[in-house]
């Protein structure tokens, strides 16, 4: 009898990281180009320090194409192999918005079971208003810097 008979069972749902790029490929198109959103993955000594205690880890910042130096994560995100549930750590003030509260040691970790709650979770905090303030004062430096370059 041959154990490996079977095959194998692959998940049938979509990546945590591909439902971010769905939720932002158009971010630079609503923001006139003036800030961007990208995802980045996490390796390294890095995975061990930011908390989430996952294999496959990701960041997701928001930043400005004409303001070097300029960086907010928004949050990061975690999963091992059976892809869900995931782990994510949302920046304090889109968390506070969220009504997640710290756990034990400041940690604002929270599992996510399944990919709709993760996608509603992640959409909810694109559309806080947080996010909208943050996203609003970055554009508005943005472009008051490329006024100021002008004159």
């Amino acid at each position: 009898m041959d154990i490996w008979d079977k095959g194998f069972q692959e998940p049938k749902v979509r990546f945590p990281e591909e439902i971010i790029k769905d939720y932002i490929k158009s971010f630079d198109k609503a923001t006139e180009g003036y800030a961007s959103l990208s995802l980045r993955t996490i390796e390294g000594v890095d995975k061990t320090v930011l908390g989430l205690n996952a294999d496959f880890q990701y960041e997701l910042r928001l930043t400005s194409n004409i303001i070097g130096g300029y960086s907010f994560q928004v949050f990061r995100f975690g999963y091992n192999v059976t892809i869900y549930p995931v782990r994510i750590i949302f920046a304090d003030e889109i968390a506070d918005e969220l009504g997640i509260h710290e756990a034990s040691f400041g940690d604002r970790v929270i599992t996510v079971d399944d990919e709709a709650t993760f996608s509603h979770l992640v959409k909810s905090a694109f559309t806080s208003e947080r996010f909208r303030e943050i996203v609003g004062g970055l554009i508005k430096i943005t472009k008051a810097r490329i006024k100021a370059a002008m004159e």
